[in-house]
């Protein structure tokens, strides 16, 4: 069962170039064991820390609770807890969908090498793998987002991250 289908998850076409940025021991990493880096998902909250959570705002508003309401609020605290707790059972690979340098990325991320590919090339790697696999694209602001999924929070990021132009890899355990 390597890539699991699911409804937050959106593959981009094919063809599709992408690019990783990863620091020097990583990259000797990769063609020593040939094997894609996957970090913990609650790890990433150093440079994001609402990272694979949704928003109180959102929470509150799809939950259905006061604000300020006692009751609600420890309700809020429990869930997001309950979900930054679940988030630790989550491993991320992260790319870029790739339409050119950018002084951002490089500055953020570009402490080492950059790697291209197509997302054909990546998928075909990840096929074969025993675990399941989600693999989409991330998508920035809560806008469009529905209902009150795990998975969905991990595909979702704030507006402000949006020039990274994520394809993330999931791998759940």
């Amino acid at each position: 069962m390597p890539i699991t289908p699911h409804d937050a998850c959106i593959e981009p076409p094919a063809d599709t170039r992408i690019c990783r940025f990863i620091d020097l021991p990583k990259f000797r990493d990769l063609f020593a064991n040939e094997e894609l880096y996957f970090r913990r998902t609650d790890l990433f909250k150093e440079t994001d820390p609402n990272e694979a959570l949704p928003s109180d705002e959102y929470a509150r508003r799809v939950l259905r609770l006061e604000r300020y309401d006692l009751h609600d609020e420890l309700a809020l605290n429990n869930d997001l807890a309950f979900a930054r707790q679940v988030s630790e059972s989550y491993f991320i690979n992260c790319w870029q969908i790739f339409e050119g340098e950018t002084l951002d990325m490089w500055k953020t991320y570009g402490n080492g090498v950059a790697i291209f590919s197509r997302f054909e090339l990546l998928k075909s790697q990840l096929t074969p793998m025993l675990d399941n696999i989600l693999v989409g694209m991330v998508r920035y602001g809560e806008k469009d987002m529905t209902g009150y999924n795990l998975i969905r929070f991990l595909y979702t990021k704030q507006h402000q991250f949006e020039k990274e132009r994520e394809l993330r890899v999931v791998l759940p355990c």
